[in-house]
């Protein structure tokens, strides 16, 4: 693979679909990057860092507006000028590519908050519609950590299909 391009799967897992970018980083660019993206896909997966679903135990508080989210992941989660670009569940949202202005282009599907943890999951509108999930540290008062981020196929409906669905492993 050439010079200081180093990759090891060492104390990582196969897990549910998503975008492999997030959790290898881009370490190197080019055609190692593509094929490894091309492999997951291939596998039905991408690889996460060992332990996602332990993120995901303990007591959560189930929030479904995007105002009751702590304000360092709201900041966290801004997309440019427009804030954080966010719909609650009830409210319509740009799913698809064209975009109407005045409608946000992400909707919150729901998030659960601990004392340290955040974790929100949310619809993702434009060319390609997704389902995302991203896991923050929040234990620090000024910033918000993203400690995973990826996708599934479908929306969960609350944590504890969440929690099944990021701990089954895929066929």
């Amino acid at each position: 693979m050439g010079e200081g391009a180093e990759f090891t799967l060492k104390n990582w897992e196969i897990a549910h679909p998503g975008t492999i970018a997030y959790c290898i980083g881009m370490k190197r660019r080019g055609k190692f990057l593509a094929v490894l993206v091309f492999a997951a896909t291939l596998l039905g997966g991408v690889v996460l860092a060992e332990g996602v679903a332990s993120w995901l135990e303990g007591s959560f508080t189930t929030v479904e507006k995007v105002a009751q989210l702590p304000k360092t992941v709201q900041v966290a989660m801004t997309t440019g000028k427009s804030g954080i670009n966010m719909a609650d569940p009830d409210q319509e949202f740009n799913a698809g590519c064209i975009q109407y202005p005045g409608k946000a282009s992400r909707r919150l599907i729901f998030a659960a908050i601990s004392a340290r943890i955040c974790v929100v999951h949310f619809e993702n509108g434009g060319r390609a519609y997704n389902c995302q999930v991203r896991i923050y540290s929040i234990a620090d008062d000024e910033h918000a950590k993203l400690l995973w981020s990826g996708n599934i196929a479908k929306p969960a409906h609350n944590l504890k299909e969440l929690r099944a669905r990021l701990s089954e492993p895929r066929k």
